[in-house]
């Protein structure tokens, strides 16, 4: 009976402990470690923030840095890298990497010189078939043919390229175009065309464009739900000027200043709530550098002010434009686009080349841009013609944008 008791008191014990492991575990916070293989050094960080991933840092004894992201597949575990896999012919050196219970490897990321390519660039100039041939990635020859394309009016889609969760959004004068792999939507906001984009804006689930008229202000707001094409008009008390620009969507409200009226107001889509939040003589409401601010509303109409994320960890990067999301940065240099992580701001990848870009987006940790009439996309899937549009190029302003559903 006692032996009984001690055995059931012994499996209590146990299945609590594993318990409180596992919460612990769960809930706990990032972690940074360091560790060798070979002659690399690793510094491993598990980051927690609105999403978890793993960012490594290599290190080859010639002092070559390379820095990888990883999704959380590993449940947070630590030292999950277990092997470093390398290749070099004459000044070019390349690495991949094996994760522990993993098959497939990462794109690899190749030094030639001191400049630090993505496969993709260095791909297009040197041949990485013998170390390719040694990797299991499926997506680094994902996009092998020529896609499938499909003609709605003026605006050609390239279908196998787009996902079954993208949809493009397109502006066109007096409608908004919603593109998807399968089908197509379509919702007018005017009944005169209006040239620039100036105010249409993703927020959240919906896509927020005033109804225009020909008058100099404006008091509805078109509100397209994306994900199941439904549109609704937003009626507001107030009118506000087109001169106005959007300051930026900040907790799920947009942020509009009228530079006429000399007022900020907060619009809520959800609730379909419009406030004044500051007029002249007052101060309105920005996010700026990732910190919330008070600047008066004569400041804002002399000068836009637009939110803006976190740029501190970026200030010794020298660029000529740039753009922030929560964990990295994309800037440019003449026709060179690069990719930094905040954690890392001295080791920069280059992604890729492209002339003439007019306007370029970050959504979901995929790049689209525009070039001509063209809308491409760059991801570690490859880069990518997505769709094409008659005379885009002589309206490149807020033309584009993508949601994910």
């Amino acid at each position: 009976m006692i032996v009984r008791k001690a055995i059931s008191f012994s499996l209590i014990f146990l299945i609590l402990l594993l318990v409180y492991q596992f919460v612990v575990n769960y809930f706990k916070y990032g972690h940074t470690i360091n560790y060798s293989i070979n002659d690399f050094s690793i510094t491993e960080d598990f980051i927690k923030e609105d999403e978890e991933y793993y960012l490594f840092k290599i290190v080859s004894k010639e002092g070559k840095e390379f820095v990888f992201e990883k999704e959380n597949s590993f449940n947070k575990q630590k030292q999950v890298i277990k092997d470093v896999l390398e290749y070099s012919d004459d000044d070019l050196y390349c690495i991949s990497l094996k994760y522990q219970n993993e098959k497939e490897n990462p794109e690899p990321q190749c030094y030639k010189g001191d400049v630090l390519y993505s496969y993709r660039e260095i791909s297009k100039t040197e041949d990485l078939k013998p170390f390719i041939s040694k990797l299991n990635n499926k997506s680094l020859n994902k996009y092998k043919n020529e896609s499938e394309k499909k003609t709605e009016g003026d605006v050609t889609l390239y279908t196998d390229y787009l996902t079954d969760d993208e949809i493009l959004i397109l502006y066109d004068y007096k409608q908004l175009g919603f593109y998807q792999k399968k089908f197509s939507r379509f919702a007018q906001f005017s009944n005169i065309e209006i040239k620039k984009n100036e105010h249409g804006t993703i927020v959240g689930n919906f896509y927020m464009i005033p109804r225009y008229t020909t008058g100099d202000t404006f008091n509805t707001f078109v509100k397209y739900e994306i994900k199941d094409g439904f549109k609704t008009e937003m009626h507001m008390i107030y009118r506000i000027s087109k001169d106005s620009y959007v300051n930026g969507v900040f907790d799920g409200n947009l942020y509009i200043t009228d530079r006429t009226e000399q007022k900020q107001y907060e619009i809520d889509p959800v609730n379909e709530e419009v406030t004044i939040i500051g007029e002249a003589g007052d101060k309105g409401f920005a996010y700026i550098n990732g910190r919330k601010e008070d600047i008066s509303i004569e400041e804002m109409c002399n000068k836009d002010v637009i939110f803006s994320e976190k740029k501190d960890s970026y200030k010794d990067i020298t660029y000529d434009t740039i753009y922030l999301t929560k964990k990295y940065a994309i800037y440019s240099i003449g026709d060179q686009y690069y990719k930094v992580y905040k954690e890392y701001p001295n080791t920069s990848i280059l992604l890729f080349t492209a002339e003439g870009v007019k306007e370029l987006k970050v959504r979901n940790d995929s790049i689209y841009y525009l070039v001509n009439d063209s809308i491409y996309r760059y991801n570690e899937s490859g880069n990518v013609l997505l769709a094409t549009k008659k005379n885009i190029k002589n309206n490149t302003y807020n033309i584009f944008d993508i949601y994910f559903k």
